[in-house]
């Protein structure tokens, strides 16, 4: 069976929002399901409450688990947590999404 990827999770170092925002606009304007971690942050915040840093990484990976495909934001290396992400990601055969060109779009 082929594999098709629908649901996209984004790995970033977290440190513009806006841009990641933005690129998530772009992803999903293009039919695809965004998992992306500082919307689902807020998301959650906003109806559960704060959770610790642990709490909140344990769900990230959960999330990163469903995702049929991952997206490399720029900067992505220089965070801890975004390595290890990318590990899991590898360790899962999860494939490497590119959907933009090489314009910017």
């Amino acid at each position: 069976m082929k594999n098709t990827i629908r649901t996209i999770y984004i790995i970033s170092d977290k440190q513009d929002e806006e841009f990641i925002q933005h690129k998530e606009k772009l992803i999903s304007s293009r039919g695809y399901k965004i998992l992306n971690p500082i919307s689902m942050k807020y998301d959650y915040e906003k109806r559960f409450g704060k959770l610790s840093e642990q709490e909140w990484r344990t769900k990230l990976l959960a999330q990163l688990l469903k995702s049929d495909g991952i997206l490399f934001l720029p900067g992505w290396e220089d965070d801890r947590f975004a390595q290890l992400e990318k590990e899991i990601a590898d360790f899962c055969e999860k494939p490497t999404v590119k959907v933009f060109t090489s314009t910017g779009g």
